[in-house]
């Protein structure tokens, strides 16, 4: 599991890998963005066949950049942030000049949701993706 403290791994992260791993996908936990001693990792990497989703876990808005830089790198289809409360979901949103919870950036989705709304969006996002492989991501989430 992750490398984060108790609040990070087991009552924010954990639940979202059991989500993701029930879902069908290949979840990997603290996944090397690149190879070497520059390299980052991000929290999860979940991939299905037709797409896939990068999850960080922050407390706090200060490495938000970061995440968004170490995904891209990665090339998922959505990356969601999530936070513990609401007032840090709207400063992340704030440090990343998004207007609402979901923005994109270049070919990237980005979600950021305090934990109850992330789970539940990606539990709906995961159910969709069950019924339609085929479909684009975007399009599957239109109507969310």
């Amino acid at each position: 599991m992750s490398r984060g403290g108790y609040l990070h791994s087991e009552v924010l992260l954990r639940p979202i890998e059991q989500l993701l791993r029930s879902a069908g996908a290949t979840v990997r936990s603290e996944c090397a963005v690149r190879k070497g001693r520059d390299t980052g990792y991000v929290d999860l990497y979940a991939s299905w066949t037709n797409r896939s989703v990068v999850i960080e876990v922050e407390l706090t808005p200060v490495r938000v950049r970061n995440d968004v830089a170490k995904a891209g790198e990665l090339s998922p289809d959505l990356l969601v942030i999530v936070t513990p409360t609401a007032s840090v979901a709207r400063a992340v949103r704030r440090r990343l000049g998004m207007r609402g919870p979901s923005c994109r950036r270049r070919q990237l989705e980005i979600w950021v949701y305090p934990f109850g709304a992330a789970i539940e969006r990606l539990a709906a996002w995961c159910r969709l993706d069950s019924h339609d492989t085929e479909s684009e991501p975007s399009a599957m989430r239109k109507g969310l």
